[in-house]
């Protein structure tokens, strides 16, 4: 945007860069372009999208116009190297192609039509000074947010209404009845509380803080007590949810007694605890309805949970490739996307939920292939 700015008529849009800077150390929005409220940012988004999609309906146009136009020279060369041939049957011939062109040429003066309107309510049209504010405006927005998640601090009061609102993704809880193995509730299911301890990781980046908010390296961050990171316990908890994701595609395949050893032996004392307490007392029957539900949590946490244990993996060979070479160079996998800043109890909470989903399946689909296989037995004796 930056560089854009630079081509813009408009002397505030030419000193973008400063007035980001600015705004990223001190919170002060010397043109006002954070949006105030979250139905002027929702407008400010919907507008962007729709010239993209304008912008890339022109490209798909022109690509077809051109198209056309090709195909019509290729069929008028055709038609002239055939006229060599003379006669009765070269007349009847090409004014049989007459029409064919004439369709053509038709098609090609629509598709002018419609790239001519694309390019006026498209990018192709805009300014740069157009395009650089409402650049600009969503940089404002996107950093406001961005710097009220993590605490930075230096917000203008007036950006409140904005974010009165906002939730951030979070692990999910175990359900409350410990004693015997319930069906996951809504509630159960529900994302209620982030597994990073923001403050302690905007704490941590404040310490290692040169400057200004862009000038910090998480290279230098150090995960505060209570994370995986603190207990070095990340990466053996990304191999335990890789794990459970690979067995959660096919449990009945998947899921032997060698495979259920190896799984229980990766498991900390605290989350055998919770498992045991969890699935102690009487087995729930088979329901193909509670089934679902279950697959349907499974697939729910692992879907924020096992990237960042892919991640924690990448980050960690990475880490491990730097210092075998005493290379300065950093990561290519950000450690904040990691398993590293997790709040320990919480990914916990989230891995027994996981282990119980998965027993029920496993136990369901177990007991399903044995009826099948009993139902055959019968009908051949």
């Amino acid at each position: 945007v930056a560089a854009l700015a630079e081509r813009c008529a408009d002397p505030c849009l030419r000193e973008f860069r400063d007035a980001l800077l600015e705004f990223a150390d001190t919170g002060r929005d010397r043109h006002r372009w954070a949006a105030p409220t979250w139905k002027e940012m929702d407008a400010r988004a919907r507008k962007l999208e729709k010239q993209v999609a304008t912008t890339a309906a022109l490209r798909r146009a022109m690509e077809e116009l051109a198209e056309a136009e090709h195909g019509l020279r290729k069929f008028l060369r055709a038609d002239a190297a055939a006229s060599g041939g003379g006669g009765c049957h070269r007349r009847s011939m090409s004014a049989s192609k007459i029409s064919v062109a004439s369709e053509q040429q038709q098609l090609i003066f629509s598709k002018k039509q419609d790239v001519k309107n694309l390019k006026q309510t498209s990018l192709w049209g805009c300014t740069f000074d157009a395009v650089v504010s409402s650049l600009a405006r969503a940089a404002f927005t996107i950093l406001a947010r961005i710097k009220l998640v993590f605490g930075a601090g230096g917000q203008d009061q007036r950006h409140a209404p904005l974010y009165r609102s906002l939730t951030l993704s979070s692990a999910v809880h175990p359900s409350a009845d410990a004693q015997s193995p319930p069906p996951p509730s809504r509630k159960s299911m529900s994302m209620e509380a982030v597994p990073f301890d923001v403050a302690a990781v905007v704490q941590s980046a404040k310490g290692s803080r040169r400057r200004g908010f862009f000038e910090y390296s998480t290279a230098t961050l150090v995960p505060p007590a209570g994370t995986l990171g603190a207990a070095a316990l990340a990466p053996r908890y990304a191999g335990l949810v890789i794990s459970i994701e690979r067995m959660a595609r096919s449990p009945q395949r998947l899921v032997g007694p060698d495979e259920r050893d190896e799984l229980y032996g990766m498991l900390t004392a605290s989350v055998r605890a919770q498992l045991r307490a969890r699935l102690r007392g009487a087995v729930a029957e088979a329901d193909a309805g509670l089934a679902g539900e279950w697959r349907a949590a499974l697939g729910g946490i692992l879907e924020w949970l096992a990237p960042m244990a892919h991640a924690t993996v990448r980050w960690q060979a990475e880490r491990s490739f730097e210092q075998r070479k005493t290379t300065s160079t950093s990561s290519t996998t950000d450690i904040l996307q990691t398993l590293q800043f997790a709040d320990r109890d919480k990914v916990e909470a989230a891995v027994a939920e996981l282990l119980v989903g998965l027993n029920y399946v496993w136990r369901f689909e177990k007991e399903m292939s044995c009826r099948a296989l009993f139902a055959v037995h019968r009908e051949f004796v």
